[in-house]
Parts: structure tokens; C-alpha cells; sequence
């Protein structure tokens, strides 16, 4: 299993998914008019060291266990990483994504994608 549209990341030179800890939004969905994708997040995260700095919207399918803690304030930073599970041979769990320094963010999901990589002005 590959992330959907990792190439769009490419823009990025120095690419990781550690320089984009500020979430700007992040939606819960369950997409009916795509069967069998079940629930979806998207999740809008910016860089705050990259020069210039970037803006990252990446869409999660299939998503089970969101668990969020310590969300509010104005901005909410986290240093995020997603991980393979296709291993583990879990039925329809490809991906972890979570917050290891914070632990204020988590889930299992199906499918990955970049959406977008844009340069913010």
C-alpha cells in the first residue's frame, strides 16, 4: 500500500512529515456517496521551519479509533508520523497516524493521499 499522491510532496525538498506540526483544520466525514471508504479526515497542517513554508492537506479513509486529546486554544501543534501496518495483515488497516511527542492525535485508516503541497506566501 502507497500514499495516494505521494509525488505531489516532491515540491517540498526537504520533505517530512515533522515540519508541519500547526493543524489548521481537521474534518470528520463519512463520505456516503463513496461506499465501502467509510468515515474520512482531512487534515489541513502547516510547517512553521521550512523557507518558504508550506501548507499540507492530506485525506485519510477509512478511518477507526480517532481518538484526539488536549485540542483548543488558538493553534494546536503537534509532531505527527504515519506509519505502515500492511504487515500486520489487519483487515482493512494499512495506516497508524499519531502525534509521538504529545499523544494528542491517533487513528487507523485505509488509505492515505496528499491532496495538496502548497508554498504559502
Amino acid at each position: 500500500m502507497n500514499i495516494i499522491g505521494f509525488e505531489k510532496t516532491k515540491a517540498c525538498p526537504s520533505f517530512s512529515y515533522d515540519h508541519f506540526r500547526i493543524i489548521r483544520r481537521l474534518h470528520f466525514d463519512y463520505e456516503a456517496e463513496r461506499p465501502g471508504n467509510g468515515p474520512i479526515v482531512e487534515l489541513l497542517v502547516e510547517s512553521e521551519d521550512l523557507r518558504p513554508n508550506y501548507a499540507l492537506l492530506l485525506r485519510f479513509t477509512g478511518v477507526r479509533g480517532l481518538r484526539l486529546e488536549n485540542f483548543g486554544g488558538c493553534e494546536t501543534s503537534v509532531v505527527f508520523d504515519v506509519v505502515s501496518l500492511k504487515d500486520r495483515q489487519w483487515e482493512d488497516i494499512y495506516w497508524e497516524v499519531f502525534d509521538y511527542e504529545e499523544a494528542m492525535l491517533r487513528f487507523y485508516c485505509k488509505t492515505v493521499e496528499v491532496v495538496s503541497l502548497t508554498a504559502l506566501q
